[in-house]
């Protein structure tokens, strides 16, 4: 009895770091793939839940043949979790340090593990039949197996030495931390992943109680080991805030691991409850299932609410604020709905059959907004009158509200500052003459400014939001590299132009000077990484590839299809193509674009901002590739 109840707890535990594990895999895949240490750890992740497979899958099978098989497939993660080690350390020490990668060694030491896995699946080289029968099972180890085992841990503790001393040379105590804390998880992968019951001599076998104790103790240990590991490794070398991986890790854990080791613990349950209450387990299991799936998400989302409050501590006004801001905010869409409300109330009153909405885009260009009735008598409207040329001619009117075209009555849409923002036009009758619907017009037009103001003011706080992005984003990159700084890499630091306050006013004058000039050709831009890139790739001179850097920043901004001058989504791009590739004066783009000077030069400083963050991004993508 004893040993079957210890059985089933080893099946748990295995259960539930397979699920732990392959989540955190698949975790780490997807949120940071790009940098080495991610890959490094990404792929030894993997090899953690090949072993984890293996080791569920070899407890159910009965065949010799299958049990051989999976117990050889091991043997991916005992020689690729070393090499995945020295590989992170390795990359880790050349990003902090601001060094060159060592390349050859991490290729020599992958090609030794690949040599070694390789060996041991299709070969006799290192263990063997007949399987070592037990609660645990194993292969006969060979002799060549001890050399095994001393590179895989010989490995693993030259790559915890060097982390050691990386750890000595940080500056900050939060990275001298976060290292700690990847030292002292770094066994635990190793430990997971390679059968120390192997070294046991082959005429000696453990008694089988005393197997499955130690693999059931062994197992939990080594798994919060790797994730101390893993949650570690994701705060080094990321430009995000704590508070973000934090947060991120933590719905990984609500919605990953905790939801599948709930659900693993029920189904282990199932066949006890089935004999106690002497019901099928199928019925046990669709019951549970239904249970569980409507419970956890509500659990979750019970928990959550407590682990942002962990998280974001002194930050959580502004975090919860921030939250509520997609059920405040009054959308474009919400003022659609809004128009299109009051005109069908409007037309309803009034008795008559179309009217529209008209107001300017961010780009100061009028488009209707919304109208009712059939589209082409307000077409026909606009074509004989457009609608700036109608605006104008109301605004000089003494009084608009007597103005008349096509049959239609109009009336400005002015904000509190009696400043017009738009125009509404109603296809007039006799009933509008009627006080109670003149009454109800009036009081539907000033919900209709109000809305436009509202929507106007979202706008340009969004806009401010937008240009500010780049300095927010410049900021936190600053905060993570100081704070992951080493001796070593304050020089890059020093010298990293992209880091200048004064960066996006350089850009402005490279681009001024962008067809030859001293801006151009004497730029502290020419320090940039990817500009000495196009160097050294294009056999240019330095002033050149500054020129190719910015116009392919540039050419990020240009749209996929075919649009008009004045669309929203290539307004920034023709204004830096006609200003600076072309070379156009002022006026002749503010015309050619339909703007007011104001607003052009308004629109050219966030163009300008676009390009400096591109060309930012690409000194931050060089920097991970490197």
């Amino acid at each position: 009895m004893y040993s079957e109840y210890l059985i089933l707890i080893n099946r748990v535990v295995g259960n539930v770091i397979l699920v732990v594990t392959f989540s955190l895999c698949a975790y780490m895949t997807i949120r940071a793939w790009g940098a080495t240490t991610a890959r490094a750890l990404t792929t030894l992740l993997f090899a953690v839940v090949s072993v984890s497979v293996a080791s569920v899958l070899v407890r159910l099978a009965h065949d010799s043949i299958v049990i051989e098989l999976l117990l050889r497939f091991v043997w991916v993660g005992i020689l690729l979790v070393p090499a995945c080690l020295l590989h992170m350390v390795l990359g880790l020490n050349a990003s902090l340090k601001s060094r060159s990668p060592h390349i050859a060694i991490t290729i020599v030491n992958y090609a030794i593990a690949v040599i070694g896995i390789g060996l041991g699946l299709l070969t006799d080289a290192f263990v063997s039949m007949p399987i070592r029968t037990g609660l645990v099972p194993a292969l006969t180890p060979k002799p060549l197996f001890v050399f095994i085992a001393v590179y895989a841990f010989t490995v693993a503790t030259v790559s915890w030495i060097i982390l050691w001393r990386l750890r000595s040379d940080v500056l900050t105590p939060g990275l001298r931390r976060r290292i700690g804390y990847m030292l002292l998880g770094w066994y635990g992968p190793v430990l997971l992943t390679f059968p120390v019951l192997s070294l046991l001599p082959t005429n000696y076998q453990l008694p089988g109680f005393l197997e499955v104790t130690l693999a059931t103790m062994a197992a939990p240990i080594s798994g919060i080991l790797t994730v101390v590991l893993a949650y570690s490794a994701t705060f080094v070398g990321t430009t995000q805030p704590d508070r973000i991986v934090k947060h991120d890790f933590m719905r990984w854990w609500l919605y990953g691991p905790f939801i599948g080791m709930s659900i693993i613990l029920f189904l282990q349950v199932v066949p006890i409850l089935a004999r106690i209450t002497r019901l099928p387990t199928d019925v046990w299991s669709v019951f549970g299932i239904m249970v569980m799936t409507v419970i956890m998400p509500v659990l979750v989302s019970r928990i959550r609410p407590l682990l942002d409050t962990l998280i974001y501590a002194s930050d959580q006004e502004e975090i919860d604020y921030l939250r509520t801001l997609p059920r405040t905010a009054f959308t474009q869409a919400d003022l659609r709905r809004l128009l299109e409300n009051t005109l069908t109330v409007i037309c309803g009153a009034s008795r008559c059959d179309s009217a529209f909405v008209a107001a300017p885009d961010e780009f100061g260009v009028y488009s209707i907004k919304m109208l009712y009735g059939t589209r082409r008598s307000v077409r026909l409207l606009c074509e004989s009158l457009p609608l700036d040329k109608l605006i104008s001619e109301l605004s000089q009117d003494s009084d608009p509200e007597q103005y008349r075209h096509m049959g239609y009555r109009f009336q400005l849409l002015r904000d509190p500052d009696q400043r017009i923002i738009g125009v509404m036009g109603i296809l007039a009758n006799d009933s509008m003459r009627s006080g109670d619907v003149a009454n109800l017009i009036q009081t539907l037009t000033h919900q209709i400014e109000h809305a436009l103001v509202m929507v106007q003011l979202q706008q340009r706080l969004f806009d401010t939001l937008r240009t500010m992005a780049p300095e927010m984003s410049t900021l936190q990159r600053v905060s993570s590299r100081i704070e992951q700084a080493t001796p070593e890499a304050l020089q890059g630091l020093e010298d990293d132009v992209a880091m200048l306050p004064e960066f996006i006013s350089l850009v402005r004058d490279a681009l001024t000077h962008f067809w030859g000039g001293p801006k151009l050709s004497d730029s502290p831009l020419l320090t940039l990484k990817s500009v000495k890139r196009q160097t050294e790739e294009q056999s240019v001179p330095p002033p050149k590839a500054l020129q190719l850097v910015l116009r392919q920043a540039i050419e990020t901004l240009k749209p996929d299809i075919d649009s008009s001058l004045t669309a929203n989504e290539s307004m920034l791009y023709n204004i830096l193509d006609l200003r600076y590739i072309q070379g156009r004066k002022i006026r002749d783009i503010a015309h050619r674009l339909a703007l007011s000077e104001s607003d052009l030069y308004r629109k050219q400083r966030i163009a300008i901002e676009e390009v400096a963050r591109y060309v930012t991004l690409m000194e931050e993508a060089f920097i991970e590739n490197r």
